[in-house]
């Protein structure tokens, strides 16, 4: 499998996010790496649970902004962000016990399943948010 390379169309116009979502790329590189080099075991477990630590702390972080936002498609989101978590733990845990999976599926899964949502959901997600931030950003402004 190609690494998974950044690209602008993926940035939703928030430098955090973009620089969340650029390291959530480098770790599913480390995953295509570690696959690609033919280590198995320890080395695979420690990647997939590094994405999983990483990815619940951009969750978190996004979905932050979804109450002061108050962000109509948050239930919508908040779901994508669970059903993949899932996914991903369900997917890893038959590919460790031998289930008939390979971890180039977790891979697949992970490189597809991000693609799409940075192209959907975190678009209208990151427009919503530059506003936000602008008018806050204007309220500190006013207030100095």
């Amino acid at each position: 499998m190609q690494k998974f390379e950044w690209l602008e169309k993926y940035s939703v116009g928030v430098k955090q996010i973009d620089e969340h979502h650029k390291k959530i790329i480098a770790v599913t590189n480390d995953l295509a790496e570690a696959i690609r080099a033919g280590v198995g075991g320890e080395a695979i477990d420690n990647v997939v649970q590094e994405l999983l630590n990483y990815v619940k702390f951009h969750f978190a972080y996004e979905q932050e902004y979804f109450d002061k936002l108050e962000y109509p498609d948050s239930q919508k989101h908040k779901l994508e962000h669970l059903e993949f978590t899932k996914k991903v733990i369900s997917i890893y845990q038959n590919y460790a016990k031998g289930q008939g999976l390979l971890a180039s599926d977790l891979l697949r899964f992970i490189c597809d399943w991000l693609q799409s949502h940075f192209m959907g959901t975190d678009q209208e997600f990151g427009r919503r948010l530059q506003v936000y931030l602008s008018e806050e950003e204007f309220q500190v402004e006013i207030k100095r």
